[in-house]
């Protein structure tokens, strides 16, 4: 099952996520899908204590948030598999956001449910590199 129409929803969600400010915590790293670089998408960091959301997009599997607030979150991935990245301009209109769906029905989206969705990681102070390994529900098969 495909997910494309959900990047619209959470691109505008993550352009509208700058962060809760004063914060001297960011975070990057890298997304696979089965070992290979997630090309373009989104991941967004939600604390589990309900507090609001931070997010960034991924390109060429790669993503940066400059200013996240520390504590344990719930990692989620969005993202196209294979292709080319998409290049870093920020996504500030309606027009890109349904270029970039157009583009992306052309391609194998990530699963919701794949594995390592969803996972919880523990932000700390300071800078900090993350790595997020997702893979098919049925890798061992």
């Amino acid at each position: 099952m495909r997910s494309y129409h959900l990047i619209p929803l959470l691109l505008a969600t993550t352009a509208a996520l700058p962060g809760c400010g004063g914060s001297d915590t960011s975070v990057r790293g890298t997304v696979t899908y089965d070992g290979q670089p997630v090309q373009r998408g989104v991941i967004t960091f939600t604390p589990t204590d309900g507090g609001k959301p931070e997010g960034s997009k991924i390109l060429a599997g790669e993503f940066v948030i400059e200013s996240i607030q520390p504590g344990n979150k719930q990692v989620s991935v969005i993202g196209v598999i294979g292709g080319e990245a998409e290049n870093s301009a920020p996504v500030t209109s309606d027009d890109k956001i349904r270029s970039m769906v157009e583009a992306s029905r052309e391609a194998e989206m990530i699963p919701t449910n794949a594995v390592g969705n969803g996972q919880t990681v523990s932000v700390e102070a300071g800078t900090q590199d993350i790595v997020i390994e997702l893979s098919r529900r049925d890798a061992g098969k």
